[in-house]
């Protein structure tokens, strides 16, 4: 899964849960994204549903609805929980115990798979600060797109192939960091098609919110997410070791400078 014990996607947790985003795009959504049934007539109305959603609005809102994090259904696809999880708490003490006291700069290489091209590796930036995206790209390249799309578009002229997300790990590295320079790339490995992406997520929290103890389903749902999340062709693996290490080599370099 990619989730934690309590169904939460951590990169969705870190945000004020005094005034959660709104989750009204998502809640449009989810009783087809989950349906009472996973065969017959349910699944088929459901996933009829969500095409012509699709086709009416576009795959790009489409995304951004399902993606951005949702903060009422526990149960369902991108939830970013009601609290802060051990897992993000524990991130937070962990970075102010281990890290010297007036770090000036830090930069975190996040893999993501998932989205994208199958094999090719898109650097987005989650900004932390104004200026953050001229730095990134300045460090990698132009190849560098933002997490906010219209920074990205603004500069780049392409959107990121991931959509605008809520409560990202990078913010608590923020709270952890306050004064600190964070340069926080996501780098997101293509595998397949989105509609296998999808259909392997919708599965996975179809059998955690209605079948939990069908051993037969649990085990279709994990050999679904692990096809549509990793890859097992050499080919593939090379290309995501060749592009972690390049960037890796590009972020030492870069910090290796004179702020």
């Amino acid at each position: 899964r990619r989730v934690n014990e309590d169904n939460v996607d951590l990169n969705r947790n870190f945000i004020d849960f005094s005034q959660p985003p709104s989750s009204a795009a998502y809640e449009s959504l989810h009783d087809w994204l989950v349906p009472t049934d996973w065969e017959g007539a349910a699944r088929a109305s459901a996933d009829a549903a969500l095409q012509q959603h699709i086709a009416e609005h576009g795959m790009r809102a489409f995304q951004q609805a399902l993606t951005a994090g949702q903060y009422t259904r526990p149960e369902g696809l991108f939830y970013g929980g009601t609290a802060r999880t051990w897992s993000a708490q524990t991130l937070g003490q962990l970075l102010r115990e281990q890290l010297p006291d007036g770090v000036r700069r830090v930069a975190v290489l996040d893999l993501h798979t998932g989205l994208g091209p199958t094999a090719y590796g898109e650097p987005i930036l989650i900004p932390c600060a104004r200026g953050d995206l001229a730095r990134a790209r300045a460090w990698f390249g132009c190849e560098v797109r933002s997490l906010v799309a219209e920074e990205s578009a603004n500069i780049t002229g392409e959107k990121a192939v991931a959509a605008e997300l809520e409560g990202t790990l990078a913010r608590g590295f923020q709270e952890a960091l306050p004064k600190t320079e964070i340069t926080f790339i996501g780098l997101e490995f293509g595998t397949r098609q989105v509609t296998d992406v999808l259909t392997a997520l919708r599965a996975d929290h179809w059998v955690h919110a209605r079948a939990p103890r069908d051993a037969v389903r649990s085990a279709a749902a994990q050999r679904l997410m692990r096809a549509a999340f990793y890859c097992e062709t050499p080919a593939w693996q090379a290309a995501v070791y060749g592009r972690t290490a390049d960037f890796v080599f590009r972020t030492c370099r870069a910090l290796a400078q004179p702020a």
